[in-house]
């Protein structure tokens, strides 16, 4: 599990905010995966994914 510390500091990482906030492991929309790695994260009722970009 990656640390939140080791998130907010890696510049290449982007958020996205998923509404409503679910209780559940779904709902993320498709479009925000793509053919990046994804990390889904969940802190009490809000729930994002985060996105690893690419070096470039």
């Amino acid at each position: 599990m990656i640390k939140e510390e080791q998130i907010m500091e890696n510049k290449d990482v982007s958020y996205y905010i998923n509404l409503p906030f679910t209780t559940q492991g779904i709902g993320i929309n498709e479009q925000n995966t793509g053919i990046l790695s994804k990390y889904e994260l969940k802190l009490g009722l809000f729930q994002f994914s985060v996105r690893l970009l690419p070096p470039t």
